[in-house]
């Protein structure tokens, strides 16, 4: 299989997990997997909006051919419910099934989860009823399914890259010949500063070298999640970035768990610097007018 091109920005680095969101939908997890002789997997939908929202969950069999993705229908791999409404602030569970769990099939194969928002009903009743322009947005979420077979469960990546220059710009070729997908993902900065580091420090690092142990780490954003137990929500933390400054972020994380071994996670950071060093400096200025005033009604007061 090969990969589409990258630009080269793209690192070999195994990072953390973001929901699949817009407006007001999240999915996860965004990497699901039916593994051998499991018969399903879950896939979780939450309306984070005020008004309710339906969506359709299509499986299509996915391949690659010269870097372009092909999509085929197929009966093989199917979700329950294949439609679905969520009312506001609830979550629905759907169910990526494969219909018949003694088809070995060839290897890990792979497909496309199409995830459909559908336009809600529109309301011709009421006094305000009539002819109306109106701009309907709908999403589509595309998520990656792997379902494994036999040897396929321990089978690994094996990865070759090569730089293609192209109309002046510089790509990154990359491509599996190994019997199972490998993913790639983006060090971002902020991803970095989770860690205490920059973006360059982590490139071609694997996750599991950031120990969990580490002084460092338990200083860094990643570090108080762990400590939270991968549940974090809003907490304001104060992190050191590597020039020896200091950053104030909203930090929020959860983390999935299975036999003592994180396998995904998704979070945030709001960098609220500006507002905590206004806040810092306000209070700085009301503890001096308030020092100020005590010592006015000492000399007030000796002046007696």
């Amino acid at each position: 299989m090969t990969l589409r091109l990258f630009r080269l920005c793209a690192l070999l680095l195994l990072a953390l997990a973001a929901p699949c969101s817009a407006a007001t939908v999240v999915i996860w997890p965004i990497d699901p997997v039916i593994a051998a002789g499991e018969r399903a997997t879950a896939l979780w939908i939450e309306n984070k909006g005020s008004a309710p929202v339906t969506l359709q969950v299509r499986t299509l069999h996915w391949t690659q051919d010269n870097g372009e993705d092909r999509h085929v229908d197929q009966d093989r791999i199917v979700a329950s419910p294949p439609i679905a409404t969520v009312a506001p602030g609830q979550r629905q569970l759907v169910r990526i099934l494969r219909r018949d769990v003694a088809d070995t099939g060839s290897g890990e194969q792979s497909y496309r989860l199409l995830i459909d928002e559908l336009p809600p009903a529109i309301d011709t009743k009421g006094a305000e009823a009539g002819p109306r322009a109106q701009l309907a947005v709908q999403m589509r979420y595309s998520i990656p399914l792997f379902v494994h077979a036999g040897a396929s469960a321990t089978a690994q990546p094996v990865l070759a890259a090569r730089i293609l220059l192209s109309e002046g710009r510089r790509y990154l070729v990359v491509t599996n010949s190994g019997a199972r997908h490998a993913r790639l993902v983006e060090c971002n900065r902020t991803f970095a500063r989770w860690h205490g580091a920059e973006p360059d420090q982590l490139i071609g690092r694997l996750y599991g070298e950031l120990r969990a142990d580490s002084p460092d780490l338990r200083r860094t954003a990643m570090g108080k999640i762990m400590a939270a137990g991968y549940k974090l929500e809003r907490a304001e933390l104060e992190l050191s970035m590597p020039d020896g400054s200091s950053r104030f972020y909203l930090t929020s994380g959860f983390g999935v768990i299975e036999n003592e071994h994180l396998v995904r996670m998704w979070g945030s950071q709001v960098d609220v610097t500006e507002r905590r060093r206004v806040e810092i400096g306000h209070a700085a200025v009301g503890s001096a007018l308030q020092a100020l005033a005590r010592r006015h009604l000492v000399a007030h007061a000796h002046h007696r």
